[in-house]
């Protein structure tokens, strides 16, 4: 039988020490955290495309992301540009709304654990 962990068993479980791959810079726009990655060697004078992800507290570090546990976009990438896989791209995460991310991800309201959410998402996209 799998182990069930509830938010108060996680909280008080000590954040890994931060994992960043490259240079990550985190700033604010509107209340929200947005934080910005680039590879090393990337060339600041050319274009480069960009990745964007929601949920982006998750994504570069476990210091920040919500269970202790990172996606490691950072750490992927950079593998992937040393292989020759990939191109060297910015990574760009938002960091969702908390309490509001069900309004702000999903087209319509639906319930979830006793009340409703969602409906939110056009707002959220425009």
């Amino acid at each position: 039988m799998p182990v069930r962990y509830s938010r108060a068993m996680i909280a008080f479980v000590a954040p890994p020490p931060p994992s960043v791959v490259g240079s990550l810079t985190t700033m604010t726009v509107d209340g929200r955290a947005v934080r910005v990655w680039r590879p090393a060697g990337l060339d600041e004078k050319r274009p480069a495309p960009v990745v964007w992800f929601l949920d982006g507290q998750n994504v570069f570090d476990a210091a920040t992301s919500f269970i202790g546990a990172e996606w490691r976009a950072d750490e992927a990438m950079t593998e992937l540009g040393e292989a020759g896989l990939a191109r060297k791209a910015v990574l760009v995460g938002l960091d969702n709304g908390g309490e509001r991310r069900g309004d702000e991800y999903l087209p319509t309201r639906v319930a979830f654990r006793g009340s409703e959410t969602g409906g939110g998402a056009d707002a959220y996209l425009a």
